[in-house]
């Protein structure tokens, strides 16, 4: 079926408009994200609950987050962060 066809309200169910693909992209990538944010704040729930300021850094563990997002969700510096990794490494 052609793209026109689809846009012009021609089309079979289950067939997407450009628009509908679109907002169905952007839904998956929210999704991602939000399933990101998380996991972090339940991998380093223990710690902010109980009023620590230290958040364990895990380099050996399966999930690898952008920094940006760890400091956004953690609500710290990437200067603080750099130092909760160097201090695990140790």
């Amino acid at each position: 079926m052609k793209l026109a066809e689809i846009e012009g309200g021609k089309r079979p169910s289950g067939a997407l408009t450009t628009a509908e693909r679109e907002d169905c992209s952007s839904w998956r990538r929210e999704n991602k994200q939000l399933r990101m944010e998380r996991e972090i704040l339940k991998k380093s729930g223990g710690p902010l609950r109980q009023g620590k300021p230290e958040v364990r850094i895990d380099q050996g563990g399966e999930a690898n987050y952008p920094i940006t997002v760890l400091c956004r969700v953690l609500n710290v510096s990437a200067q603080r962060i750099s130092r909760l990794v160097q201090a695990s490494c140790v």
